[in-house]
């Protein structure tokens, strides 16, 4: 029950987010007519706050992101600019049909994307200043089944679980949030699919398979 309560919060405060980056894309608009009317009547300095007041409220290299999922849309939203911010290249291909259904439940697939992400970037910011950087995120229907993939920079670095699935700092930590990849795993199997794991010398991959109904 509590990691129910906190996947729904997780959710709720990504799709919060998300909708907050639309609302003000679509207000974009008018704060470029505003800049354009403070630097036609000479008011650079004034137009300079006004800039920086924008810039406060929200980070502007966020991208709001289209997938027909409005889920994975919040996710990747608000996941991946994060990335952005710490300079982590990224390649995104996400190709689903409109209206699909998916075998577990949103607050599920929130806490299972956002917490892959989050492994991910972990991943790269442990990496040297010289090693590049990047997270490759896949999501699309195979063979009947929903596909998601991310592939991310490593050291090479793994410490395991007695399950002998590697662990995150949080993990090894022992904090209490994140749902760590065992719980992943369990949320796989019910749905009859699976978790595979590759830890290699300069890559990890994550690779989630669940089968879809006809």
């Amino acid at each position: 029950a509590k990691e129910r309560e906190v996947d729904a919060e997780r959710l709720r405060a990504l799709s919060e987010a998300n909708h907050a980056l639309r609302v003000w894309k679509h207000e974009n608009v008018s704060h470029l007519q505003t800049c354009r009317e403070l630097l036609e009547n000479g008011e650079t300095k004034t137009c300079i706050r006004y800039l920086g007041t924008l810039l406060h409220q929200m980070t502007t290299d966020r991208r709001d992101i289209h997938t027909g999922n409005a889920v994975i849309d919040a996710v990747l939203s608000c996941k991946l600019a994060d990335a952005r911010a710490h300079r982590i290249s990224l390649v995104n291909s996400v190709i689903l049909p409109e209206g699909m259904t998916l075998p577990i439940e949103d607050t599920e697939l929130s806490a299972v994307l956002a917490c892959a992400l989050d492994n991910a970037v972990e991943a790269c910011l442990e990496l040297p200043d010289d090693r590049q950087r990047y997270i490759h995120t896949t999501i699309k229907i195979l063979k009947s089944s929903f596909f998601l993939q991310i592939e991310n920079s490593s050291g090479g670095h793994y410490n395991q679980t007695r399950e002998g699935i590697p662990a995150t700092t949080k993990e090894r930590a022992g904090e209490d949030h994140g749902i760590g990849l065992r719980r992943i795993a369990g949320i796989a199997e019910r749905a009859g699919g699976f978790l595979k794991l590759c830890p290699e010398k300069d890559q990890f991959t994550f690779t989630l398979i669940l089968p879809l109904d006809s």
